[in-house]
């Protein structure tokens, strides 16, 4: 297979392989699990490094502060777990 190309977007469907017969999933499987390593975890690695974003503020604060950015809200900055919204 090609090196991935490092200019041109990575597609979700080359972070292994994909089938359209289940009468091929066995071989998909064992070109998954042999190539996984060498070729498939650096793809997967991009695109969880592309597609994800961690931080020290947790993902579901920030989905909330989305959330209330969209609805024309402003999350209150000391509000933790145990708080709840009014509105």
């Amino acid at each position: 297979m090609p090196p991935i190309a490092r200019c041109v977007p990575i597609s979700h469907w080359t972070a292994g392989p994909v089938i359209e017969d289940v009468a091929h999933l066995d071989a998909a499987l064992h070109t998954a699990l042999t190539r996984h390593e060498s070729y498939y975890r650096p793809i997967q690695e991009k695109l969880f490094a592309e597609r994800f974003s961690l931080t020290e503020e947790s993902s579901s604060r920030r989905a909330a502060r989305a959330i209330a950015h969209v609805g024309g809200m402003e999350l209150p900055s000391d509000i933790d777990s145990s708080q709840r919204l009014a509105g």
